[in-house]
């Protein structure tokens, strides 16, 4: 049975905490004599949250007169005064807000600008109240429990939150999707035919002759419109892998809709012994990392997620040519894996030169190559045979651990280890999720592009 709805018990508790943390916000505003009110959005204002969800976001809302300046300080001020005898922890979007545990719960304190309507924005975070008010308007009861099932298949697939971890569907676009494609088998269903580039437009913002100039005005091809603002695309932190992965488990859950699909502890892993035996036929490797536990976790996700395209570019540079990279951590180590074609490459390799008629720069590209030997290919341009800087995988990822220090400085890349595949076996072993991961990336070798 899969009992995913807050029981009435819960309901209470979460009504005592907010009514606590609210009073403690407003008389923070009363103390510093700061014109200010404080409103709670998110899944829990909307009834849309999951049982044992206990994230519960407070939004100061100030007056639009205040400089950038002035209402970072008064927010901030507002804000740790609330938290007064509270551990707290400055977290970063377009401007600072505070994030601590209180009593179980994980809150977050944003200061917002009050404004009229969504076209007087001056921060990001404005947009949040009309949010609140939008869907309250628009989600029945039931579209709130199918809100809930979306919910919890997303996030046992590892394809809810639209952080840096996980590239995946905010609650709010998980709201949206739900409102309007009604159930999640009707979602599933239409999800396979979705052709690039999409559009979902809710509010009717745009007319569908207009999605060519939404695709080079968002730079995506699944474009989500908020309804409550036209200008910004609510699934731009969407990845296209994330997205095929969702195509994906909605397919195989059509195919046979099992309770799995719901629990992550039901998924099927892979005997460790399979993945050894796969691991026989590819060629992974990976970069172990630790934690930086003084840091936030969208942070470290970030430089993380940086680390992974620049290991990928130069994997390309160096044609090592990659079939599969991922992230994974558990907030103790990091990982970021790769599935090569090769994981060694021949040591000659056939660079190309100018065509042969250009007697000036031929007689160059030799010279700088110390060769005299040379061969013309179909088009008439020379090639010849040059030593490969790199011959195996290993040697690059020494030469980036050797000189990424800096530019990743919060990875510690000086105790950075290249993993091989036996410390990956025994890691999965130890580590539930990190089996799911490797299971994941051996399973879905190949996703249809969106």
């Amino acid at each position: 049975m899969l009992e995913i709805k807050p029981n009435a018990k819960e309901l209470l508790l979460e009504k005592k905490i907010i009514n606590e943390l609210k009073a403690k916000i407003n008389q923070a505003i009363k103390k510093l004599k700061i014109k200010g009110s404080v409103i709670v959005a998110g899944s829990i204002a909307r009834n849309t949250h999951l049982r044992n969800d206990k994230d519960i976001d407070f939004f100061i809302q100030l007056p639009v007169n205040l400089t950038r300046k002035q209402f970072e300080i008064n927010g901030m001020k507002i804000a740790k005064l609330a938290l007064t005898g509270i551990k707290w922890q400055t977290a970063y979007s377009e401007h600072p807000y505070l994030k601590a545990i209180y009593k179980d719960f994980e809150i977050e304190l944003v200061p917002c600008y009050k404004i009229s309507n969504t076209k007087n924005l001056k921060s990001a975070v404005d947009r949040t109240p009309f949010h609140l008010k939008y869907l309250q308007d628009k989600l029945t009861e039931k579209q709130k429990d199918e809100v809930r099932l979306l919910k919890q298949f997303l996030k046992e697939q590892d394809l809810y939150g639209a952080d840096l971890k996980f590239q995946g569907f905010s609650g709010y676009l998980t709201e949206l999707m739900s409102l309007k494609y009604k159930s999640i088998e009707n979602l599933f269903k239409e999800s396979q035919s979705w052709i690039k580039p999409l559009l979902i437009d809710l509010a009717k913002h745009y007319s569908k002759n207009e999605i060519e100039k939404l695709v080079a005005k968002f730079n995506a091809k699944f474009i989500v419109i908020d309804p409550v603002d036209k200008n910004r695309n609510v699934a731009s932190a969407l990845s296209e892998e994330q997205l095929a992965r969702f195509q994906q488990a909605g397919k195989m859950f059509l195919e046979k809709p099992e309770l799995k699909f719901f629990r992550k502890s039901m998924q099927e892993k892979m005997k460790v012994s399979e993945i050894k035996k796969e691991f026989s036929k590819k060629n992974f490797i990976a970069l172990e990392l630790t934690w930086p536990t003084e840091h936030l976790p969208d942070i470290v996700f970030g430089q993380l997620k940086r680390l992974e395209r620049k290991i990928k570019n130069q994997l390309n540079v160096h044609e090592f040519k990659i079939k599969q990279s991922g992230v994974w951590s558990n907030e103790k180590i990091a990982l970021i894996v790769f599935n090569l074609e090769k994981s060694k490459l021949p040591l000659m390799k056939i660079h190309c030169g100018p065509h042969k008629s250009d007697e000036v720069n031929v007689n160059a590209f030799l010279k700088k190559h110390n060769c005299q030997a040379f061969k013309v290919n179909k088009e008439g341009k020379i090639h010849i045979q040059i030593q490969r800087k790199f011959e195996t995988a290993h040697q690059l990822f020494h030469e980036i651990l050797d000189n990424q220090e800096m530019e990743f400085s919060l990875l510690n890349m000086k105790k950075a280890l290249i993993a091989n595949e036996s410390s990956l076996l025994e890691l999965a072993e130890k580590e539930f999720e990190f089996h799911l991961f490797l299971t994941r990336m051996l399973k879905e070798n190949q996703f249809k592009e969106f």
